[in-house]
């Protein structure tokens, strides 16, 4: 087992702790992903004791155990501090170690000096921890955060801070929101690339795999094109139902394409579509005229 580092915006502390907590019982998380039991040190420096406790009894509900296997700590020395050395007494001491969770680096990494190498630093910040798990064949999971405004295409550009943390860590996941959901990301040395559509249950506070993200987001925009065609007052075309839909007019053409194909659309003349349910707007004297000048153009529409 390796070390990993997870960076995310939004609820990333609910999904590790709900990670810990199926480890120490030796059960699913993440919806139906089995755990191999073993003793669990979740390290929670971002929370106080009252507010973790409440988080434990929330995922694992008021009336349930918490698992004797699953240890935490809401404060902790930095790695230079004597932290490093304080997990590897853990480590000597727990009869089955297998899950370490530091939540946040921020708050476990050495202070950085105005004038440290900041790759350097970012390298070293979980270099000591990758040490440990290769040394005992523990996973160590390190909740990161991610920077406002990074790329659109690759998520793994929105960690926050340089390719250091990346080169050290052997595994990046990534939890990331936007507005067509959240999706997990993964990518490292000795794992298949992972992009998940994920879903967060605000009643046990536990996170779900709902499919491969690909699938999922196509589905979903699939049924906001029908959406819009079903409520339409008129035929529509491409750039109509991207108006309504706020996706981009690309997306939408190559959509209708196969939309039309499968039958899920019906198209009524040159760049116009309807419901399949909605016949009042299939009249045979429905006819869409273009001007000389349009045409010329090379409107589409």
């Amino acid at each position: 087992m390796h070390p990993s580092r997870w960076t995310a915006q939004a609820r990333k502390s609910w999904l590790v702790l709900e990670m810990g907590l199926a480890v120490a019982m030796g059960e699913a998380c993440l919806g139906g992903i089995e755990c191999e039991q073993g003793d669990v040190l979740y390290l929670a420096l971002e929370d106080n004791e009252r507010r973790l406790q409440k988080r434990i009894d929330k995922v694992l509900g008021p009336l349930n155990d918490w698992p004797p296997d699953f240890e935490y700590a809401t404060e902790w020395p930095r790695a230079n501090e004597g932290g490093l050395d304080e997990i590897r007494a853990w480590i000597t001491n727990a009869k089955n170690p297998r899950l370490i969770i530091v939540d946040v680096l921020m708050m476990f990494r050495p202070r950085s000096g105005a004038h440290d190498n900041q790759y350097e630093a970012d390298y070293h910040a979980i270099k000591g921890l990758q040490a440990l798990a290769s040394e005992f064949q523990v996973a160590i999971v390190v909740v990161h955060h991610t920077r406002k405004g990074g790329s659109n295409v690759d998520p793994f550009e929105k960690v926050s801070g340089t390719l250091g943390l990346s080169g050290a860590a052997d595994t990046t996941i990534v939890l990331d929101r936007n507005s067509s959901g959240a999706t997990i990301y993964g990518r490292g040395r000795d794992i298949e690339e992972i992009e998940s559509a994920v879903e967060f249950n605000k009643g046990d506070c536990r996170w779900f795999v709902i499919g491969q993200a690909q699938e999922v987001r196509r589905t979903d925009e699939r049924s906001l094109i029908l959406s819009a065609l079903m409520e339409a007052d008129d035929t529509m075309t491409p750039a109509d139902i991207s108006d309504a839909t706020g996706m981009s007019n690309q997306n939408v053409r190559q959509l209708l394409v196969s939309m039309t194909k499968a039958g899920e659309v019906r198209k009524v003349s040159r760049g116009r579509y309807i419901h399949p349910e909605r016949c009042d707007l299939d009249h045979n004297d429905h006819k869409i005229t273009k001007s000389y000048s349009e045409a010329r153009n090379g409107s589409n529409e």
